[in-house]
């Protein structure tokens, strides 16, 4: 653990930089290719993709045609670019255990053939091009012949397949993931993307068959391995489509394992397991023993994740229907094509939504240090909705990510951060809660943290409203003013004063319940909201929530989230500390046997933001409850 940790502090500083480069790609050419069967009746939603693969077509009994399965599902789902004009529609020919290519590729005059044919298919049908999934060229493993030859003649198959569809039309490929069995060097130019299959990459009875890192739980390739494999073979990242599984696998003769896929239910000692190493989850059996692997939305969006810091092309599923809810395909769409944070601003402008959102406090500072670019990077994959930081300022005037004026809790420092330039903080290291330095892990600057959150999440900047100016220059730069919330406890006329009456930063105004100078504050901004003489107050600074402190859950914390709905806003609370929301605290519901003893009564005052210590744990709950 402590390697990750050390790797991990060297990837995030030297990778703070890029992260708004590759964010900014985030969108705009990044693909999602979906494969869809022909054996389903399932109508897919074509505004979750880019492009669809029909699986499949075959090469034909006389090695030079294609035999299409289900033709009319492939009209079909060539009409729903009705629905979505941007969507490209190809026919995927061949799959696992779909021979006859090897014959077929053999000679000049088969390849011209089959070729032609597949252009025939592409105009009667209307689709954007042809995507092959021969597996693989020079292998029996699937149980097709082969021959040595298969490498050199599919790269004169890729050649006159391009001949024939011509420059307008997409030819592209499913590829191994250790990048065998073809010759990139000479197909690339042929090839408008290449899909690795990066899954069934293990024994499924005792490893992992699609961890995206190395692990003790993963098989003979991961997710990034087959990237790397590509990259090292000559694959542009520009062309490289990484592969992602919606199916589930493992050993199907164990008992515990066959009760769940029977009940749903996992045995007596059997528990689901995350492994922060591998990125993936898993079932463990009563020995502890790896038995099932799955996806869920954390892996997937550490997987598309990895897609966007890697700056690949895009990402690619099998297949459609195995996502029995459509969640593994929504979140894919919203990280690989759109910003993740429009969403999140969709919800936090929308008072009426059910939807409550989760803000972390100081990021995942149980498994990393407080305010570090892991604990940042941990709480977005997951899908934490609002990071909370905290600012400082050094001698020589930057603005450093830290809770405390001093360096002694969090760092291997001491004394004030104020009486140190940037420079000299970087001899320090930071240290995790139970005072353990993790060596070469750094004090990150706000422009790094910023940078990791730039269109993933949005950020509250605490103790960061007497550097509102500073703060906003970066914001600004980096293209994300909008994604950030600043607070502070002053009146509304003293906010007007430092951000004016129309700024394009979130302000949120933060009460003391109990406290008369916050009753000041509160009052500034509720009466703004319904009757004022100023039409200046009744349109502009308009507060996305208030956050509300209370030692005591009474009539007068329901009194004022009441007036803070009526008001069109949001109710923030914090539950980080049961002196800030009436002992309902996360520590609290989590030693509970019932979570809802503690969370109910929070959600009864209309709350639509939590601040947590407890970030993975209040999702779920959440998720239980439909309010996610």
């Amino acid at each position: 653990m402590k390697k990750l940790l050390l790797l991990l502090s060297v990837l995030f500083a030297v990778g703070s930089i890029s992260s708004a480069k590759d964010a900014n790609r985030q969108g705009k050419d990044r693909v999602v290719v979906a494969y869809v069967t022909a054996g389903s009746n399932e109508v897919p939603d074509p505004t979750v993709m880019t492009h669809i693969n029909y699986a499949f077509g075959n090469v034909n009994e006389t090695f030079d045609g294609v035999n299409i399965q289900n033709p009319n599902r492939l009209r079909m789902i060539v009409g729903l670019k009705q629905q979505n004009p941007r969507l490209k529609v190809l026919l995927s020919i061949g799959g696992w255990t779909s021979g006859r290519f090897s014959e077929m590729a053999s000679t000049k005059d088969t390849r011209q053939r089959f070729a032609r044919d597949c252009r025939r298919i592409v105009d009667d049908f209307g689709l954007d091009g042809i995507d092959m999934d021969w597996e693989y060229p020079s292998s029996s493993e699937a149980g097709i012949s082969s021959s040595p030859n298969d490498i050199d003649n599919f790269t004169l198959l890729m050649q006159v397949l391009r001949k024939e569809l011509g420059p307008d039309k997409l030819l592209t490929a499913a590829t191994i993931c250790t990048a065998k069995y073809i010759d990139f060097g000479k197909c690339l130019q042929y090839m408008d993307l290449v899909n690795v299959m990066s899954y069934d990459m293990s024994n499924p009875d005792k490893q992992h068959h699609a961890a995206l890192y190395p692990s003790p739980i993963s098989g003979y390739c991961t997710c990034s391995q087959a990237v790397e494999a590509h990259l090292k073979a000559g694959v542009p990242k520009e062309k490289l489509v990484m592969g992602m599984p919606f199916y589930a696998k493992g050993r199907r003769k164990d008992p515990g394992v066959d009760e769940f896929l029977r009940t749903g239910t996992l045995p007596k000692d059997y528990r689901h397991c995350w492994s922060n190493e591998a990125q993936a989850d898993y079932i463990a059996n009563d020995k502890g023993e790896f038995v099932w692997a799955f996806e869920t939305p954390r892996s997937l969006r550490a997987k598309c994740q990895y897609i966007i810091d890697n700056d690949l092309r895009g990402g690619m599923y099998w297949d459609y229907v195995s996502d029995k809810t459509g969640e593994f395909r929504t979140v894919v769409c919203e990280m690989l094509l759109h910003r993740r944070t429009d969403k999140i601003l969709t919800a936090l402008h929308n008072p009426a939504t059910e939807y409550v959102a989760v803000a972390a406090h100081r990021g995942d500072w149980r498994n990393y240090p407080e305010n570090s670019l892991p604990a940042i990077e941990s709480v977005i994959r997951m899908g934490v909705d609002i990071m909370e930081l905290d600012l400082k300022k050094t001698k020589d005037g930057v603005l450093v990510v830290c809770h405390d004026a001093t360096l002694d809790r969090t760092t291997t420092g001491s004394g004030y951060i104020s009486d140190y330039t940037y420079e000299e903080l970087l001899k320090f290291d930071l240290k995790r809660g139970h005072g353990i330095a993790i060596p070469g892990m750094k004090i990150p600057t706000l422009r790094q943290a910023l940078a990791i959150c730039k269109d993933r999440i949005v950020v509250n900047v605490d103790q960061g409203f007497d550097y509102y100016d500073e703060v906003l220059a970066i914001t600004e730069e980096l293209g994300m003013t909008d994604q950030i919330l600043i607070k502070s406890n002053l009146t509304r006329q003293e906010v007007i004063k430092k951000m004016g009456t129309n700024p394009q930063m979130m302000y949120m105004p933060v009460i003391s319940v109990s406290a008369n100078a916050s009753k000041r504050a509160f009052e500034s901004f509720i009466c703004a909201q319904s009757t004022s003489k100023d039409s200046s107050l009744d349109t502009h600074l308009q507060p996305i929530a208030f956050e509300l402190c209370f030692d005591k859950l009474d009539n007068s914390v329901h009194q004022a989230a009441s007036q803070v709905r009526a008001a069109g806003r949001k109710v923030w609370v914090n539950t980080i500390w049961g002196s800030l929301c009436g002992d309902y605290d996360d520590d609290r519901a989590f030693d509970s046997q019932d979570a809802d003893e503690v969370y109910a009564p929070i959600l009864a005052l209309g709350t639509s933001i939590i601040q947590t210590d407890r970030p993975e744990f209040l999702i779920a709950y959440l998720q239980k409850k439909g309010r996610r």
